[in-house]
């Protein structure tokens, strides 16, 4: 351990005072765990001091993605209900439904429902007569089953 506050020591007084640097050419220097040099880091009230310095002024380079809030835009204090999950699975069993009904009943577009009916792997195609297939959505249940026989 003395040793390894030896070396931060003359790493501060050669002009090192990244904390993060310091603590790497430590650990190379002593064969120590980065968990070892970070105590004793923090143990030394001189090098804690000293490093904490050399940290205060530096900047942040990184970039964070934000979002601007407008006047239309709604926010609220938790994530809303998945509206589509509800909708699939209140479909009876049992039964398909046509793509473009349920666009009509839903006021979504056929596009939209399709995209949420895959999601919940029940989009599927029903033979309504020999060579008429029709895309329907099923409940997830009845799906599952089906796809099992």
């Amino acid at each position: 351990m003395p040793q390894i506050a030896a070396v931060l020591r003359e790493l501060l007084q050669s002009g090192v005072t990244d904390s993060e640097k310091a603590i790497s050419t430590a650990m190379t220097r002593c064969g120590a765990h980065r968990s070892s040099v970070r105590r004793v880091l923090i143990s030394q009230p001189d090098l804690k001091a000293a490093y904490a310095e050399g940290h205060a002024g530096k900047k942040r380079d990184r970039k964070v993605d934000t979002i601007t809030l407008k006047e239309d835009m709604r926010v609220t204090g938790k994530k809303p209900a998945d509206d589509a999950k509800a909708a699939i699975y209140s479909l009876q069993k049992g039964k398909g439904y046509p793509v473009e009904s349920l666009s009509r009943l839903w006021n979504l577009s056929v596009e939209t429902v399709k995209k949420h009916a895959k999601r919940f792997v029940c989009l599927k195609y029903v033979e309504t007569s020999p060579g008429e297939w029709v895309q329907c959505v099923l409940h997830p249940d009845t799906a599952q089953e089906l796809a099992e026989e």
